[in-house]
């Protein structure tokens, strides 16, 4: 099955799977050929997600210190033209296997999340990584979340994965040096 774009997030998406009528998850994954470690390296830290998430404008600490279970930052997205200030928390750290992100705030609903999963598996030559967003509690109504399983599953498959950017950086060595 070919990779699709989110028509909400604009995220590309191998898979999209709605598990009850409010939950949904999105997943992708792809296989970087460096060891888990150092592709956990660059995963779990926050400031390189404008280097490969093209919606990330710019991360800022809320929290400080190193990245662990708690730590806490503020992430603008550009979604459609309209910059959108959202609050990230690290709700699950298990290096280098499980990374897991709960992102509420900006304009979402009062109460409501997203949540941000990463796998990281070895394989032969590299590591798996896989990541889901789970959207059960973002605020979207089901209706959206109904079009977007139906693009998903329908829709024809355009453009380059954030994972796969996520995977050429890694490759090369690393972000590029930016601003943040």
């Amino acid at each position: 099955m070919g990779r699709r774009r989110c028509s909400v997030c604009s995220t590309f998406f191998s898979r999209v799977e709605p598990e009850e009528a409010e939950a949904m998850n999105l997943r992708d994954q792809v296989d970087v050929g460096r060891s888990p470690e150092v592709v956990w390296r660059f995963l779990e830290d926050p400031n390189n997600l404008p280097a490969w998430n093209p919606n990330v404008q710019r991360v800022g600490p809320i929290t400080w210190g190193a990245p662990a279970k708690g730590f806490r930052y503020r992430a603008t997205y550009v979604l459609r033209g309209n910059a959108n200030e959202m609050d990230a928390e690290i709700d699950e750290y298990q290096p280098p296997v499980r990374l897991a992100v709960r992102v509420s705030g900006g304009k979402m609903p009062k109460g409501a999340f997203a949540r941000e999963v990463y796998d990281l598996t070895p394989i032969p030559g590299g590591t798996r990584l896989v990541q889901t967003i789970e959207l059960g509690r973002s605020g979207i109504p089901l209706v959206f979340r109904a079009l977007m399983w139906f693009i998903q599953r329908f829709g024809k498959p355009t453009g380059k994965t954030f994972l796969a950017t996520f995977k050429e950086l890694v490759e090369e060595g690393g972000a590029p040096d930016r601003q943040v």
